[in-house]
């Protein structure tokens, strides 16, 4: 038979009255209020048994729709109580202590330790949400930019530094009416033997909803996809042309409203020999270009309010 010594086993059971002074009160629970048993087993072995939660478990299935892993926290906990109170009477070996005292402070051990645990959980979890959302870019970019309101009332938006008021015809725009046209020429690669621009502009035609949609340049460029600006549902269409030496990237969103089609276009256009290119520096600056662009169209809004232009 093995002998165990008789402060670890006074310690071990000492613990394992607690666990069970609180299953008897969990116990309690259920048979006074049923409907919430299964509420009041899970939270309570949550509680109590607080670290051993975070124990990492593979997916066991569930059973009466509560997942396994939550019925073996029990068994966890139960277990690493019963370590603790090994290690207790092992350092305590050697000194004598009444069975009350130990069942007592046990029970101050356990409980102050549960209370403790979840009292820093609830407090990390409050630093977690009391922390500052991180900055929108919205908020970090677009409030600093300059604000563009149609004269009719139609729509709003916001315009990106260095883009400057300017006149436009297609391939810059595929509508016939131009609302407004931003465009710029400066980039933070520029050589000589290198140009780039960016072209914003909003345009309208009334036509037909099926004309708004229709493809353009003879199908490349074809409305597929659909973008949510604003609060309006926009279809999108884009493609890449070229010739020589020239290069030009354009993206067109359109919608219609009030037998009116409406269409946002963005196009980044560069020219060069491509000869000596500092590749890097090119694919950067473009990449610059096109967030930018890309920020315009989603600072868009059509002005829902006025009767007259929607």
């Amino acid at each position: 038979m093995i002998k165990i010594n008789p402060s670890v086993r006074q310690w071990v059971l000492s613990f394992l009255a607690v666990d069970l002074l609180f299953w008897l009160l969990v116990g309690f629970g259920c048979v006074t209020d049923p409907v919430s048993c299964l509420e009041t087993w899970s939270f309570g072995s949550f509680f109590f048994y607080f670290p051993m939660v975070f124990i990492p478990l593979p997916n066991l299935g569930a059973i009466g729709g509560v997942d396994v892993g939550m019925y073996l926290i029990p068994v966890f906990g139960i277990l690493s109580h019963a370590l603790l109170g090994l290690f207790v009477g092992w350092v305590l070996r050697k000194t004598r202590i009444a069975w009350f005292v130990s069942i007592a402070v046990a029970l101050v051990v356990l409980f102050v330790g549960s209370f403790a645990a979840a009292y820093y959980n609830f407090k990390a979890e409050q630093a977690r949400e009391s922390k500052p959302a991180v900055p929108t870019q919205q908020e970090v970019v677009w409030s600093s930019w300059a604000d563009y309101s149609d004269p009719a009332g139609r729509f709003d938006l916001r315009v990106a530094p260095d883009m400057v008021a300017t006149t436009s015809q297609e391939p810059y725009n595929r509508l016939s009416d131009v609302a407004v046209a931003y465009s710029t020429d400066k980039a933070s690669y520029h050589p000589i033997n290198y140009s780039q621009s960016s072209w914003f502009v909003v345009s309208s035609q009334s036509v037909d909803e099926t004309a708004c949609y229709a493809s353009v340049d003879g199908g490349q460029l074809a409305f597929s996809d659909e973008q949510t600006i604003g609060a309006t549902t926009f279809k999108v269409a884009s493609a890449t042309d070229a010739g020589a030496g020239n290069r030009y990237e354009q993206t067109i969103y359109r919608t219609y409203l009030n037998a009116t089609c409406y269409e946002i276009s963005t196009t980044l256009h560069y020219a060069s020999d491509f000869t000596d290119i500092d590749e890097s520096a090119m694919n950067a600056s473009q990449a610059t270009a096109r967030t930018a662009l890309s920020d315009m169209v989603s600072t868009f809004r059509f002005n829902l309010d006025n009767s007259q232009g929607l």
